[in-house]
């Protein structure tokens, strides 16, 4: 047997399984999204950090390629300004030789006007074809960085000199950029740029660096001893030299076609920053890797700690389920024990309503409706073995007593078949009642069969009317029958004629002299209704929700034995309850009664049905030659 006990616990397991499954899905949904967002938001940092990195390290080689190439423009405009001084003094000698004395006047004037010619045929002629001292450069190159590619170019693309580390190679030069930077006159210019060593096709970074040999024209008297060329600063890292920190000044127009310029290309092979951003990306990738063991670690530590959490709600319910589960039964158990005290003298259930929770209070009340019921019940079969014996006492003591009499003294042969037929008679009442209640405990055993078949229900009700009419002939009173033709039905011919017959007796029994009985057929909608009416005693509210009850009558006065037993209208009951139909009654004390029965119709004509009412009893003999003459008439 089954515990409940057991049961609403496995219940009680399987809904917190079902539930903790679902929430543990959702916290891990919901946490593994904010993990997620968390690892994406560190590898995006690394990523930045990574960028970053790289983004520096490219600066750093571009700031140390702009030193390098700050330095050698440093020291060729230094070279070159020397060779410069030179020339311009033998220029001032020429010039202080036209002078007399020390006439200011004439020298400046001379100065001012031979200074642009000279000037400009020295730029063109002699600093554009100028040897450049080798020993400087290199002593230069050794001090930097041995690795990096150096190459001096002038505006004409020429390549002046190159370092040890380009061997015979090359680096490349926009002779025909270099063009348009000739009117620029006095202005640093750079870029950096990625280019490609030629003829290997080594890609390296680079910065090219535009450097005006600036010169300044010194009046006699003036600045003498000057080391540094005129507008050239202390160098200044990422500063070219020559350049104020807040970027290039702009040069005297003038003097734009005859400035000399050159041209400083510092390159580095790209391997350097690509062996710089290979260990920046490993320790990029490493970080990421210890990212995402972090968040495995979390992850699975949170998984872990559901399964602790569930496993644990279920030891907690599987220990303390059981009994929550016997607290709560607490009350059933009390109605259990009640419904064990209930005794078949009073069928009262000892307990308190009021005791019960909202569940149980229901179940209290289903009981106590059942318990009345099988009271009432018990009440009947008492009742009803009352009155079973009272039925069967009277005609079996007016049978012996018959015997008595007949068997005091000798009789003569009409005495002895008067008494034979008397006793005849009371058997035939004795029989009547043993049939009727052997029909109703096959009804209550569930034994009895309907078979049911397509019939006109006109023609058993005029049946039934024709067995009838002698008995309302013989009681004074009037038939009148009102059927429709045809009133199919599907329905038990046997049973349906027992309803019929038993209300046409009634009608006859429970009428007043002079009455009248009434029959009706007629369809409506979906049903077929049959009305029979009296002009009889009627009934008060109390006996007509009582007259389905077995061996009730509504007139105690009327205690004959037979059909007269109170089971007919029982048996009207069963029937039409078994043949899908209902019963009504209305009825009003001094006014008569109506009783309606209510079958379904067949929703569609079917021919291969029986549409005959034959075969069903005595009541059935010669029903269907006497019922059409009654259809429609009034029998006085």
């Amino acid at each position: 047997m089954r515990s409940i006990r057991r049961s609403l616990t496995g219940y009680l397991l399987l809904l917190m399984a079902a539930t903790l499954g679902v929430v543990g899905v959702l916290i891990d949904q919901a946490t593994g999204r904010t993990i997620d967002a968390r690892r994406q938001a560190a590898v995006d940092l690394h990523e930045a950090h990574f960028e970053e990195h790289c983004r520096e390290e490219r600066n750093r080689v571009d700031a140390d390629l702009m030193r390098q190439a700050q330095v050698l423009g440093s020291v060729m405009q230094t070279e070159y300004y020397g060779r410069f001084q030179r020339e311009l003094a033998k220029f001032n000698l020429t010039t202080r030789l036209l002078t007399y004395g020390s006439g200011q006047p004439l020298t400046t004037a001379l100065y001012t006007a031979n200074s642009w010619a000279i000037t400009g045929r020295l730029f063109r002629e002699y600093f554009s074809h100028l040897p450049i001292d080798e020993g400087v450069l290199k002593r230069v190159d050794d001090d930097e960085r041995t690795h990096d590619y150096v190459q001096i170019n002038n505006p004409s693309g020429r390549t002046r000199w190159r370092s040890n580390t380009l061997d015979t190679q090359t680096l490349p030069f926009d002779a025909k950029a270099a063009e348009t930077d000739r009117t620029t006159g006095m202005v640093f210019d750079w870029h950096h740029d990625d280019a490609t060593v030629t003829p290997s096709g080594e890609a390296v970074r680079r910065v090219v660096l535009k450097v005006p040999l600036v010169v300044n024209f010194v009046q006699p008297g003036r600045d003498r001893g000057r080391v540094r060329p005129p507008g050239l600063p202390p160098f200044q890292p990422g500063v070219p030299p020559g350049l104020p920190a807040g970027g290039p000044s702009p040069s005297p127009p003038q003097l734009g076609e005859m400035i000399p310029k050159i041209y400083v290309s510092v390159a580095r092979p790209a391997v350097a920053l690509e062996a710089a951003e290979t260990r920046f990306r490993a320790e990029r990738d490493e970080q990421v890797s210890g990212v995402d063991a972090e968040v495995r670690a979390e992850r699975g530590e949170l998984r872990l700690r559901l399964l602790i959490l569930g496993v644990a709600t279920f030891a907690a319910i599987g220990v303390g389920g059981p009994l929550l589960v016997g607290a709560g039964l607490r009350p059933l158990r009390s109605l259990s024990d009640a419904v064990s005290r209930v005794s078949e003298k009073d069928f009262l259930l000892p307990h308190d309503r009021r005791a019960l929770t909202g569940e149980l209070a229901p179940i209290h009340d289903r009981l106590t409706h059942t318990l009345d019921s099988l009271r009432r019940a018990f009440d009947r079969e008492k009742q009803a073995v009352a009155d079973i014996s009272h039925e069967l006492r009277t005609p079996i003591a007016s049978l012996l007593a018959t015997l008595d009499v007949a068997l005091r003294k000798p009789r003569t042969t009409d005495q002895y078949h008067t008494t034979l037929t008397e006793c005849r008679l009371i058997g035939k009442q004795l029989g009547q009642l043993v049939e009727r209640i052997m029909t109703l405990a096959s009804l209550d055993a569930g034994n009895d069969r309907t078979a049911v078949v397509r019939l006109d229900g006109a023609d058993v009700v005029a049946g039934c009317a024709a067995v009838v009419r002698p008995l309302a002939v013989a009681h004074g009173l009037g038939l009148h029958i009102d059927l429709d033709d045809p009133l199919e039905l599907d329905t038990d011919p046997d049973k349906l004629r027992e309803v019929v017959m038993n209300l046409l007796h009634n009608a006859v029994e429970y009428n007043r002299p002079g009455g009248r009985v009434e029959v009706g057929g007629r369809r409506d909608g979906d049903r077929v209704v049959i009305e029979v009416r009296d002009t009889g005693i009627g009934m008060p509210v109390d006996v007509r929700d009582k007259i389905f009850e077995r061996f009730f009558r509504a007139d105690a006065s009327r205690h004959a034995t037979g059909v007269h037993a109170g089971l007919g209208l029982a048996i009207v009951k069963e029937y039409v309850g078994r043949l899908g139909g209902t019963i009504d009654v209305t009825s009003e004390p001094g006014q008569g009664s109506l009783f309606r029965l209510s079958f379904p119709a067949p929703q569609e004509a079917d021919p291969a049905h029986a549409t005959a009412a034959g075969g069903g009893g005595a009541a059935a003999v010669g029903s269907r030659m006497d019922a059409a003459p009654l259809r429609g008439v009034q029998i006085p």
